[in-house]
């Protein structure tokens, strides 16, 4: 009885939030968000509880009702954090995340710096790659993806940050021709996801479906494609395809969907959200003996220290706290049917944060992640397109890591500051002296003008 009040009052707070910051903000994204939540804390526990529709590691662990009570009340208690947390710092007139918006605007930079640009950061994609795969033809080959992200764990996982990197000019690229007639817009965002695959050979999807579904948000937002059932099925249709092939594609031994796979399992498979839900659920019955984490890789993600690679502060504090549950909880016993070799398991948000410190560990978490939610949503106040844009993508990004962690979140941050003030910086930098500057300007002609 108690769980299903509790999957109703998630259900009315997914709404109601749901409903208070579209009318502030009349950006789709919000509603993005609260159907991720609604999977991940709605609709796969209602399939444990209503449907037995349980998977074999909740069947191993022996995982109990007492951890689905506990799971959703994480849910709720993030929900309403969460929602008060983005609702106030949206309304501010001014905040202090603000000093980042700036740097998302390119409205302004010539086609040929933003050409250049992306040649460059194309070459060090590749450079990256070449040594990630040891090979100077790996965008030609059939390489496990996967396999080679895991291999870098360590003192050299940065160079496995590196080679995605291209995934931020091709964002400008596409945050300048967003407003192109849905033809043109079609083409380039294929080319764009097309030129990411073959060269960056990400081992995630989360990028090329990101800049999908960032995309069809931004449209729907501001009107260029009406909202029907239609419209959004076709684009759930090719999200939902985008994610099974590049699965596909980047390792080619995904979760398969056997015997003891669920019904729910299988519709909200490909977002690996269901799975998130019940690692979840297995965090917490293993918390019941063993002690809580207190913030120790929590601490150290708020600060920039995790941009560092270990390989030049061996010293450093972890913050793969993923990992190191992982291992903790399963070892070396993960299904090799269902998982890849040295997988790391996510366990949501709100209940990493429970594994923190309890329920105080969970509004700790909605605090940090609401934040950087609102520091991204911020940037649709922007008259930029740019600005609007490329913060609706990592608004986007954002919301795919709810599955995560509010350390992941922080990191992700970091990054993103540090790589679009370069990109920044660069598109920016003027490397004619001043007087030089204003002599070319002298002589251009102009046109009849006084």
């Amino acid at each position: 009885m108690l769980i299903d009040v509790l999957l109703l009052l998630n259900t009315v707070s997914a709404i109601w939030g749901g409903r208070l910051l579209f009318k502030q903000t009349r950006n789709y994204a919000v509603w993005l968000f609260e159907l991720m939540f609604a999977v991940l804390f709605v609709i796969r526990p209602l399939a444990i509880s209503s449907f037995g529709l349980v998977t074999l590691d909740l069947v191993r662990f022996d995982v109990g009702p007492d951890a689905l009570l506990i799971y959703l009340l994480c849910g709720l208690l993030f929900s309403v954090v969460f929602h008060w947390v983005v609702y106030r710092f949206y309304r501010r007139a001014r905040l202090f995340t603000d000093r980042i918006l700036p740097l998302f605007n390119f409205d302004g930079v010539s086609t040929y710096r933003v050409a250049f640009m992306v040649v460059l950061f194309l070459l060090l994609t590749y450079a990256v790659n070449a040594v990630k795969y040891h090979s100077l033809t790996y965008f030609a080959e059939n390489r496990d993806a996967f396999a080679a992200m895991m291999r870098l764990s360590g003192g050299h996982w940065y160079l496995e940050v590196l080679s995605g990197i291209l995934i931020f000019p091709l964002v400008v690229l596409l945050a300048r021709h967003v407003n192109s007639k849905p033809a043109k817009l079609a083409c380039l965002l294929i080319a764009v996801m097309a030129a990411f695959s073959v060269l960056a050979k990400p081992s995630t999807r989360a990028f090329m479906v990101c800049l999908l579904v960032a995309a069809a948000t931004y449209s729907f937002s501001v009107g260029k494609i009406r909202l029907r059932i239609v419209t959004v099925a076709i684009v759930l249709t090719l999200a939902l395809g985008l994610l099974l092939f590049l699965n596909f594609v980047r390792m080619g031994n995904a979760r398969s969907f056997g015997e003891q796979a669920s019904l729910s399992s299988i519709v909200v498979g490909p977002f690996q959200s269901a799975v998130a839900a019940d690692d979840a659920m297995i965090l917490i019955d293993y918390l019941k003996h063993h002690p809580w984490l207190y913030f120790r890789y929590l601490l150290p993600s708020l600060t920039p220290l995790p941009l560092v690679p270990s390989a030049v502060f061996p010293f450093k504090p972890r913050t793969d706290m993923e990992s190191v549950l992982t291992y903790d909880i399963f070892g070396f016993d993960l299904d090799p049917v269902a998982f890849h070799e040295d997988s790391t398991l996510t366990y949501t948000v709100p209940v990493a944060g429970y594994a923190n410190l309890g329920f105080i560990g969970v509004p700790v978490s909605a605090l940090i992640y609401g934040l950087i939610f609102s520091a991204f949503l911020r940037s649709w106040k922007s008259k930029s397109t740019t600005v609007r844009f490329i913060g609706l993508f990592y608004l986007v990004f954002l919301i795919g890591g709810l599955r995560l962690s509010a350390d992941v979140a922080a990191t992700s941050f970091y990054w993103t500051a540090l790589v679009t003030w370069s990109m920044h910086f660069f598109c920016r930098l003027q490397l004619l002296p001043e007087h030089v500057r204003d002599r070319r300007e002298a002589r251009r002609p102009t046109f009849g003008r006084p």
